[in-house]
């Protein structure tokens, strides 16, 4: 193995850190994700992962995330498109 992360990792660590952030994230469920990988990431380096909240075109709830390296670089730079379930 060559020791960089695995691409769902990266979309596990952003839905992690929305689902934590987002106060309503128990009615919640992504159904539209768009991720740009930017910089591959090992095990065990560590990251910044950053989020801002805002409204999407329908007037739901979308998140935008980075995955910033120690270097400062983005790993990844994406959106999350969320629908609330009753």
């Amino acid at each position: 193995p060559n020791g960089h992360v695995n691409h769902t990792r990266y979309l596990a660590w952003v839905l992690d850190h929305a689902l934590l952030r987002l106060e309503e994230a128990p009615r919640l469920r992504a159904y539209e994700i768009r991720l740009r990988y930017l910089a591959e990431v090992n095990a065990g380096d560590a990251l910044e992962a950053r989020l801002l909240l805002a409204t999407n075109a329908q007037g739901g709830t979308r998140t935008y995330h980075e995955l910033i390296n120690a270097d400062g670089r983005p790993a990844l730079r994406g959106w999350i498109d969320w629908v609330t379930v009753t």
